[in-house]
C-alpha cells in the first residue's frame, strides 16, 4: 500500500512538471519574433509574452502560497528532533522505577532522539489574523496584476499608434520632399534659360536639405519608439517587424463617468490595503492575549556509548501570557494603527487621483476631437494654396519665398492634424484605462 501510494505521489509530481514545462514551451513558441502585427496581435503578444506580466504572475502565485502556508499553522506540527549534550556531572539516563527493581543509569553524555508534535488551540485569534492578511495580500496582488496588465495595454496601443502616426508623416514628408525636389529640377532648367535668379535655387537648396533632415529625424524617432514597443512585448530590442494598422477618426464622445472609480484596480488594490491594515492591528493586539497550546513527545534516550537507552515520552497542555516585554507589543500595535490611517488616507487619495485621471482623460477626448476639425480644414486649405503657389512660380507670377512658404505649411498642417489624431487616440485609451475598461474592449472594433 505505501509503495502504490509513493508511485502515485511521483506521478503527480511528473505530470506537474511536465503541464509547466509544456506551457511555457508553448509561450515561448506563442511569443516568437513576426514579421508583421496588428493591434490586436500586439496586445496579445504583450499581455501573455511581458515579463513585467509574468512576474506578476508569479508574485500573485506567491500570495497564494503564502495563503496556504498560513493557514497550515491551523494544524498539528510533527517533527523529528535529535541532541547530543555533554554535562560536567553525571545524571540520571534511567531513573529508579521502584523497588527491587534495575538501578538507575548515570551518565555524562545524553544522546536523545524522538518525534514532538505540537498543535495551538489558541493564540490570540493571531493564526486566524494571518490567514485573513495572506488572502488580503492574495487579492491586493490580483489587483496589481490587473492593473499592470491595463497599464501595459495601455502603453502598447499609444506606442503601435504613434508607429502608425510617424508612419503618416515620413510619407507626408517622402512627398513634400519628392515635390521639392521636382520643383528644383524645373528651377534648374529655368535658370539656364536666365528666367530666375540663382538665389531661388539656392533657397529651394536650403529648403531640400532641411526637408532630408526632417525625414531622417522621423526614421530615427520611428525607431527608437519600435525599439520600446519590443520591450514591451517581451521581444529584444533589436527586433525587426512591420505594423499592420490606420489611424482613423472614431466618434467616441463619452462622458466623465466618475461611478467607474470602484472598478479601478487600484482603487480595490486601496480597499484591500485598508482591510490588512484593519486585520494587523487585531493581529498585533492578539500578542497581548493568552496562548492555549498541545505539546506532546515520543523517542528514546541514552547515555554515553548507548547504555541505558530508554522511551521516552511526554504529552501536556501549556498556557502562556504575556506580563511584560519592554513595551514591544504596545509598540506594534501602535505602528499596526499608524499604518491604517496611512493607508486610509492612500485609499481617499487613489480615489480623488482616479477622478481626476476621468475628467482629464474626458476633456482630452473634446479637445482633441475639435483639434480634429481644425487641422483637417487647415489641411485642404495648406493643400490648395502650395498647389497654387507652386504653378505661379512655374509659370512666373510668383516668388520661390510664397512657394516655400505654401510648402512648409503644408507639411505643416499634415503633421498637426496627424498629432491630433494621435491625441484623440491617446485621450480614449487614457479614459478606458482611468475607467477600468480598457481590458474589455481588448476584443472590440472603435465606435
Amino acid at each position: 500500500m505505501r509503495k502504490l501510494v509513493f508511485i502515485l505521489a511521483l506521478c503527480t509530481v511528473f505530470h506537474s512538471a511536465q503541464a509547466a514545462f509544456g506551457n511555457e514551451a508553448n509561450s515561448t513558441g506563442y511569443c516568437a519574433i513576426r514579421e508583421a502585427l496588428t493591434l490586436e496581435e500586439a496586445l496579445s503578444v504583450a499581455l501573455k509574452c511581458s515579463p513585467v506580466i509574468r512576474a506578476s504572475r508569479w508574485g500573485l502565485n506567491a500570495k497564494h502560497q503564502g495563503v496556504r502556508a498560513a493557514w497550515g499553522a491551523h494544524l498539528p506540527q510533527i517533527e523529528l528532533q535529535s541532541s547530543y549534550t555533554r554535562l560536567s556531572d553525571p545524571v540520571a539516563v534511567v531513573p529508579i522505577k521502584g523497588f527491587g527493581m534495575r538501578p538507575p543509569t548515570f551518565s555524562k553524555n545524553i544522546y536523545e532522539w524522538k518525534a514532538v508534535g505540537y498543535l495551538p488551540i489558541y493564540e490570540g485569534g493571531r493564526i486566524t489574523r494571518k490567514v485573513e492578511i495572506s488572502r488580503l495580500e492574495e487579492e491586493i496582488s490580483s489587483n496589481q496584476l490587473k492593473l499592470s496588465q491595463e497599464e501595459l495595454v495601455a502603453d502598447v496601443t499609444n506606442l503601435f499608434n504613434r508607429l502608425v502616426q510617424l508612419r503618416y508623416l515620413r510619407k507626408a514628408q517622402k512627398d513634400a520632399l519628392t515635390a521639392l525636389e521636382k520643383v528644383r529640377s524645373d528651377t534648374a532648367n529655368l535658370l539656364k534659360v536666365g528666367r530666375v535668379a540663382p538665389v531661388d535655387l539656392m533657397r529651394i537648396e536650403t529648403q531640400v536639405s532641411a526637408q532630408k533632415q526632417d525625414l531622417v529625424a522621423t526614421e530615427e524617432l520611428m525607431e527608437r519608439t519600435r525599439e520600446t514597443l519590443a520591450y514591451l512585448l517581451g521581444w529584444s530590442p533589436t527586433s525587426r517587424f512591420k505594423l499592420k494598422g490606420e489611424l482613423k477618426e472614431m466618434g467616441f464622445t463619452p462622458q466623465p463617468d466618475l461611478q467607474a472609480v470602484s472598478k479601478r484596480p487600484d482603487v480595490k488594490a486601496a480597499l484591500k490595503a485598508v482591510e490588512e491594515a484593519e486585520k494587523k492591528v487585531s493581529y498585533e493586539f492578539g500578542a497581548h492575549l493568552p496562548s492555549l497550546y498541545l505539546s506532546s513527545s515520543y523517542g528514546d534516550r541514552a547515555g554515553a556509548g548507548f547504555h541505558g537507552k530508554e522511551e521516552v515520552w511526554q504529552a501536556g497542555a501549556y498556557l502562556k501570557l504575556n506580563i511584560f516585554s519592554g513595551g514591544t507589543i504596545s509598540a506594534r500595535v501602535r505602528q499596526a494603527k499608524a499604518e491604517l490611517f496611512q493607508a486610509q488616507n492612500l485609499l481617499q487619495n487613489t480615489k480623488l487621483k482616479a477622478q481626476q485621471e476621468i475628467l482629464h482623460a474626458t476633456s482630452s477626448i473634446g479637445e482633441a476631437r475639435a483639434r480634429i476639425e481644425a487641422a483637417r480644414l487647415a489641411l485642404e486649405s495648406a493643400k490648395e494654396s502650395f498647389r497654387i503657389e507652386k504653378l505661379r512660380y512655374t509659370t512666373g507670377a510668383g516668388t520661390v519665398t510664397d512657394m516655400l512658404l505654401a510648402q512648409a505649411q503644408w507639411l505643416g498642417s499634415q503633421a498637426r492634424y496627424y498629432q491630433a489624431l494621435y491625441d484623440y487616440h491617446a485621450a480614449v485609451v487614457a479614459y478606458r484605462l482611468a475607467t477600468a475598461t480598457i481590458l474589455e474592449n481588448l476584443s472590440k472594433g472603435d465606435e
